[in-house]
């Protein structure tokens, strides 16, 4: 019984060619986290970034976006990475849904590729 230290409670594994069929297939494993000794750490949350964005946190009916998306959309593991039911939107087909949002009429999004610097990143997810 290791502990675990992860970003997310249901890791990405490599499932061994001789137990995928022939090839080595990355899947999110559901149970390999156990709450009662593992720790998720949320990513991204260094010192510095945790005291940018409560420097920059508005209160949440002041904000001018309601939902913001700003990083990757294509990658090849975004769709060959599976997971057992009721998980089984890939990572790929999250972000399309997303992608599908770039340039709509509909108010408080802000949906594109990663902002640069990081900072207007930050400011942009707590504006």
């Amino acid at each position: 019984d290791a502990q675990l230290l992860v970003v997310e409670a249901n890791p990405l594994e490599w499932v061994p060619a001789s137990r995928a069929g022939g090839e080595p297939t990355p899947r999110h494993c559901l149970d390999c986290f156990s709450a009662s000794k593992d720790v998720v750490l949320p990513g991204h949350t260094d010192f510095w970034t945790t005291r940018q964005l409560l420097a920059l946190s508005k209160p949440w009916l002041e904000r001018t976006y309601s939902l913001c998306y700003h990083g990757a959309f294509k990658h090849a593991l975004y769709d060959e990475t599976w997971a057992a039911a009721p998980f089984t939107t890939t990572a790929g087909e999250a972000r399309a849904a997303l992608a599908t949002l770039i340039g709509s009429d509909r108010p408080r999004l802000s949906i594109g590729g990663h902002l640069r610097p990081v900072r207007a990143y930050y400011e942009r997810i707590t504006d």
